[in-house]
């Protein structure tokens, strides 16, 4: 300030509470006291109190000495957010008696949001013997103000809340244990006003568990130990649970449910009751036990379906299968993995798209674990052998717009279903997608033409290959090369190229040059490259309108030229990459609409987009942004960055936002 007048002591507190709070963390609002004689004070009366120990590095251990320095100079009666993150060190334990002391301050001050979050320590979790120390009790005292409470233990606590939690509407345990006992006083007595549970804990000993509650909305249960489960919540909507050897289920209004397993855990309706749950729900998730698709009997309408379905060997295990798809409920979106084994894909797919009249979009994810050899090794008389199941003369897919077929694997038996499904009455048809996760990758272009050539004319193809990543595997540029002068003359809709990143690489060493060749009728291009490799787009992309590049390199002006003339469409572009060298990049357009850009060794940014609407980037040291529509702004800032209203220019951009997010 150079000796002149102090301006900042003399703005209202308030406002320096409005302007600290947005650093995001007590820490940076501490030593912003350097700014001003009247600021000292003031971040020890702040709402808010954010103390993360990743933001800095500090030893852990004074991390510890940090939290209890802040909390103990905090000097205002009420605090509404209290965070603290403690470092994941690998081998910092913090000790009983300072989460006591982090619990007690929060019962006196804190009227909103706890979070504390320990990292975590998953032997000591599941088995505290085995580092050879007992589970300590912490005991929660009373939070009869706070609304939101989110503990991450990390393990080996066995935690008991004490008192009534009047005002708590969530609450989040994870990596922890408790008594089953506790738990059902948790929600029956304990929090009369929540609406959100979610626990992921393990009890101290096999046991029952009770929840009852009038007023819970949203409850994920994944508790290890639970011996019978019984659920009555009149007003529940949203239902995750690891199922126990017991459950009963009272909800009426109940709209979600995914079920999750335990080892040795099977579905069985003599033990797994869902009654007075309704029969239209917005999901249903069973994807983790076969056993389970008889659950489908129960529900006449579900929006978004996902199965597992594993078909047995033999005759009777098939009929299973019939007898258990025969009805399934009415659905939009129908998502099955499908262990199909020794029987015939084409049947088992033919008697699954009978029951999809009403589905617009069915995702398949593809498994056979058998020896090829030992496919069609059931009788002939099995019913997947029969004439009738191959027929698709009474398939009516009048709904169906999109098909996502997931770990294919070229076989003749995936390649006769889509014969099959290209000749059922499909009108509205407009997609087929197909992923190949395999390596090497079994979509070759004889593949690729042979299912081009059987499909619709009409009908959008999009071949999916994504490189597994196996943590060493390199893909030489002379493949890349290949795959992207096959899209070239090939894809009409998407083409999607996913590489494994290999960070310690992305800076150049052993760098490759790779040239883009033009797509001119690709509307979608996404290349996630993983670095080393030095992109160029050569020629005109006319058709493109979305670009996403992740993981690569560029010269400055060939991503000016990029935006500027070589795709004049473009409205979404999307790049996390590093320049060659510092250099400036003007990004101007006519036709973006949401543009985010994270790129290093940027000097000068200049952006002029009349249409644009969304803007998420990393600032770079100078930045010029003219966009009169624009409607959200998200900025991030690299290490070492500021922000400097005379190298940061925000022009011409309109003075209302549904968004703007400097919280970084």
């Amino acid at each position: 300030m150079g000796g002149g007048e102090d301006r900042i002591s003399a703005l209202p507190e308030e406002l320096l509470h409005c302007i600290l709070v947005r650093l995001g963390s007590a820490r940076a609002a501490a030593r912003t006291s350097v700014l001003s004689r009247r600021w000292r004070p003031v971040w020890t009366s702040l709402p808010e109190i954010l103390l993360d120990g990743d933001e800095a590095p500090r030893p852990a251990p004074s991390f510890l000495d940090a939290v209890d320095a802040a909390l103990g100079v905090y000097s205002a009666p009420t605090l509404e957010r209290l965070r603290i993150s403690v470092p994941d060190t690998g081998g910092l334990r913090v000790p009983p008696h300072r989460l006591e002391q982090w619990l007690r301050f929060a019962s006196l001050r804190v009227v909103d949001t706890l979070i504390i979050v320990v990292p975590a320590r998953i032997p000591s979790f599941l088995n505290p013997e085995l580092d050879g120390e007992e589970a300590a009790e912490l005991e929660l005292p009373s939070c009869g103000a706070a609304k939101t409470i989110a503990l991450s233990l990390g393990g080996p606590w066995r935690i008991r809340l004490a008192g009534v939690f009047s005002a708590l509407t969530r609450l989040d345990v994870h990596m922890a244990r408790m008594e089953g006992s506790e738990l059902t006083a948790l929600v029956c007595t304990r929090c009369p006003q929540l609406r959100v549970l979610i626990l992921c804990i393990t009890l101290v000993a096999v046991s029952d568990v009770f929840i009852c509650s009038d007023l819970l909305n949203t409850l994920h249960l994944l508790v290890g130990n639970t011996r019978r489960l019984e659920i009555v919540a009149p007003k529940l909507e949203v239902l995750t649970v690891a199922m126990a050897t017991e459950v009963h289920v009272c909800a009426p209004k109940l709209a979600e449910i995914a079920l999750i397993w335990w080892p040795g855990e099977t579905y069985d309706p003599h033990r797994h009751h869902f009654t007075n749950v309704g029969q239209r729900l917005r999901l249903l998730d069973i994807r983790q036990e076969s056993t389970a698709v008889s659950l489908t009997h129960h529900f006449v309408e579900v929006t978004d379906l996902r199965l597992l379905i594993s078909i047995a060997n033999g005759i009777g295990g098939y009929e299973r299968f019939l007898n258990e798809t025969n009805k399934l409920p009415k659905s939009e979106t129908l998502r099955i993995i499908l262990l199909w084994n020794h029987h015939g894909l084409v049947p088992s797919m033919m008697h699954l798209l009978r029951r999809c009249s009403s589905t617009r979009k069915l995702s398949v994810q593809l498994s056979n674990t058998c020896d090829p050899s030992l496919r069609f090794s059931c009788p002939s008389s099995c019913p997947c052998r029969l004439a009738y199941s191959h027929e698709i003369d009474d398939i009516a897919l009048n709904s169906l717009e999109v098909v996502e077929i997931s770990s294919w694997a070229s076989s003749p038996e995936e390649l006769e279903f889509v014969e099959q499904l290209s000749r059922c009455k499909a009108a509205v048809l407009k997609r087929l997608v197909i992923k190949d996760t395999n390596s090497p990758a079994t979509l070759t272009k004889t593949i690729c033409e042979m299912i081009r050539s059987i499909c619709r004319p009409d009908l959008e193809i999009e071949f999916l290959i994504s490189v597994p990543d196996t943590g060493g595997l390199f893909v030489p540029p002379h493949r890349l090369v290949r795959w992207l002068q096959f899209a070239s003359q090939r894809a009409v809709g998407a083409l999607i190229l996913h590489v494994p990143a290999r960070i310690l690489s992305f800076d150049g060493e052993g760098e490759t040059e790779l040239e883009i060749p033009p797509c001119g009728a690709a509307k979608t291009i996404v290349l996630k490259l993983g670095g080393p490799l030095r992109i160029r787009l050569a020629g005109v992309f006319s058709a493109l309108t979305r670009l996403e590049i992740s993981m690569a390199r560029m010269e400055g002006s060939e991503l000016t030229a990029l935006v500027r003339t070589q795709c004049p469409l473009l409205k979404e572009l999307l790049l996390c990459i590093g320049l060659i060298a510092r250099s400036d990049v003007s990004i101007c357009s006519n036709s973006l609409h949401t543009l985010q850009l994270f790129i290093k060794k940027v000097r000068r940014l200049e952006i002029v987009a009349p249409k644009l609407d969304e803007l998420w980037m990393s600032l770079a040291t100078e930045v010029h942004v003219s966009a009169p529509k624009l409607a959200v702004i998200v900025l991030y800032w690299r290490r070492g960055k500021t922000y400097d209203p005379r190298r940061h220019q925000f022009a011409n951009v309109g003075r209302r936002l549904r968004v703007l997010d400097i919280s970084q």
